[in-house]
């Protein structure tokens, strides 16, 4: 009965380990995905400032712009560490 215990549990610790790989992958996808969609964001806002032709504007656009790299950046950063 020993033996068939053991082999359950590894069975089942096997299933947990894909299991958290499966979360993991996932975990990650969302991240590219939210790289990608941040960084179209702040693309955006760099061209609406440039589009304006106006200098404070385009500046404003650019700081903007900068600033969603910044702080998505360090989100991502910090959650790629938590993910793995």
């Amino acid at each position: 009965m020993a033996a068939q215990d053991k082999s359950t549990k590894s069975a089942s610790s096997s299933k947990n380990g894909s299991v958290v790989e499966s979360v993991r992958n996932a975990g990650r996808q969302y991240l590219d995905t939210v790289e990608k969609t941040w960084g179209r964001v702040a693309d955006f806002q760099e061209e609406l400032g440039k589009a304006s032709g106006t200098g404070v504007l385009v500046s404003l656009g650019r700081t903007q712009a900068n600033v969603t790299r910044e702080v998505t950046g360090a989100y991502l950063r910090a959650a790629r560490k938590i993910v793995g």
